[in-house]
C-alpha cells in the first residue's frame, strides 16, 4: 500500500514539475531530447565495440595462432568449434554446409562465431 502511494506521489509530482513554469511543449521537449541523447549514447557505444572487432582472414592464422585459440577454447569450456562443450551436431560437425561446395574450415567457423578471438588469446 505504502509502494502504491509513494508512486502515484512520484507521478503526480512529474505532472505538476511538467505543466509548471514554461510551456508543456518546452518540458517534453526538453525530455525527449535527454531520452535522445541515452538511447543514441548506447547505439553509438554497441557501434563502436561492433566496429572495433577487425575482420580476421582465417586463411592467414600462424600455427602459433591456432594453437592459442585452441587452447583458449579448452580454457572456456568450448569445443573444438567454439560452441558450448555439450554441442552435438546432426551430422557430426558444424563444418558442412547445405551443398558440398560450401563446407568451412573450422577456424573460419570460430572466426564467424567469436570475431574478436584474436583479443582474447593476447592476453
Amino acid at each position: 500500500m505504502f509502494n502504491l502511494i509513494n508512486k502515484q506521489l512520484i507521478m503526480l509530482t512529474l505532472v505538476v514539475f511538467l505543466l509548471s513554469g514554461c510551456s508543456v511543449q518546452n518540458k517534453l521537449r526538453w525530455v525527449d531530447d535527454k531520452l535522445g541523447k541515452i538511447f543514441f549514447s548506447e547505439i553509438e557505444q554497441k557501434n563502436d565495440i561492433a566496429s572495433s572487432t577487425e575482420k580476421v582472414d582465417f586463411k592467414k592464422l600462424t600455427k602459433e595462432q591456432k594453437e592459442k585459440i585452441d587452447n583458449w577454447l579448452k580454457q572456456n569450456n568450448f569445443n573444438r568449434y567454439g560452441d558450448d562443450i555439450n554441442t552435438r551436431y546432426a551430422s557430426g560437425t558444424p563444418l558442412l554446409g547445405d551443398s558440398i561446395n560450401k563446407n568451412l574450415d573450422r577456424f573460419e567457423y570460430i572466426i564467424e562465431k567469436i570475431p574478436d578471438i584474436l583479443n582474447k588469446i593476447k592476453n
